[in-house]
């Protein structure tokens, strides 16, 4: 079975490793949601200033920073190689991906041809699956409704791009995850939590000011230039505000918060989420009412207040 997209809740890098255990038949992850909440990535966010302004509301930790934390939270080992130079990459790949399947990424999702549409998703992060078919094809497998690609080396090359992809740090990247113990789900439950705290000191200081800048460019800019780009970011985050609404009962049965604790973050995840549908509504209908930024800043500072209390 392919793990395919079905939704923003967990990101194209957490599909993207369960494809990869599935092929190194070493899975012992049961959620796509608890591998996402493990990642962190859910928690928190920044406003990343670039020219294009595709970075608006971004995740404060990267799923290339957040994969690798999850699968060693799962008891997994990390092996990962790092390149300057798609040369270089390629080289190593024609070497060694006959030994094993590897994740790539991140690369811009915009490069890859083969998607529909796919320079809507322009210098957004993608994450994929690459295994050994013969000297010269791979096998691109791919968790956005497409399955399996098989292309040559030299296609290949052509579409691994990472100039407009902060994520990757100006580094090309593959890995592979190597099992190595079983972890008990209430310690998984628990670095989650770990995690989050951690990102959330950061947003009770940030968090506001983040949307404040995206309400100031929305006031300055022209929309045609943010739109598209806001409207993915906006969708994404309110997804992973459900995705922390899923994740609220099993730390409050692990008995990592308290009753209290936890109604006062439904409140407030419930209040953002219904914000961030309004948000949502006014960009298609292209009448954005900047005061909604204030709002949601004054949320999402709440909201990292009452997770670091």
């Amino acid at each position: 079975m392919t793990h395919q997209f079905w939704g923003s809740e967990v990101c194209c890098g957490t599909y993207a490793c369960m494809n990869y255990l599935e092929k190194a038949k070493g899975t012992r992850i049961q959620s796509y949601r608890d591998f996402e909440i493990a990642a962190s990535v859910p928690f928190g966010i920044r406003y990343i200033e670039r020219p294009h302004y595709d970075r608006m509301l971004t995740p404060l930790c990267n799923p290339n920073e957040g994969i690798n934390r999850a699968a060693k939270i799962y008891g997994y080992e990390v092996e990962q190689h790092n390149f300057q130079m798609l040369k270089e990459l390629m080289g190593w790949l024609e070497k060694h991906l006959i030994d094993a399947p590897v994740i790539l990424g991140p690369v811009d999702m915009g490069n890859l041809f083969y998607l529909p549409m796919s320079a809507v998703y322009r210098a957004a992060d993608h994450y994929v699956v690459l295994s050994y078919v013969s000297d010269n094809q791979v096998e691109i497998l791919e968790s956005e409704g497409i399955g399996r690609i098989v292309c040559t080396y030299e296609v290949l090359r052509q579409i691994i791009d990472i100039r407009n992809i902060p994520e990757a740090g100006g580094l090309l990247t593959v890995r592979r995850l190597i099992g190595r113990q079983s972890v008990s789900e209430t310690v998984i439950t628990g670095y989650s939590w770990e995690g989050a705290v951690e990102n959330y000191n950061y947003t009770h200081e940030h968090g506001e000011n983040c949307f404040r800048r995206c309400g100031a460019a929305v006031k300055t800019v022209p929309a045609y230039i943010w739109k598209n780009s806001l409207l993915y970011e906006s969708a994404i985050l309110l997804q992973r505000k459900y995705l922390f609404l899923h994740w609220l009962d099993k730390v409050y049965l692990a008995g990592i918060i308290e009753k209290k604790k936890r109604e006062n973050l439904e409140t407030i995840i419930k209040n953002q989420s219904m914000k961030l549908s309004e948000l949502l509504g006014q960009i298609k209908r292209n009448c954005i009412n900047p005061d909604i930024f204030e709002v949601l800043g004054d949320m999402e500072c709440k909201l990292g207040e009452e997770v670091i209390a």
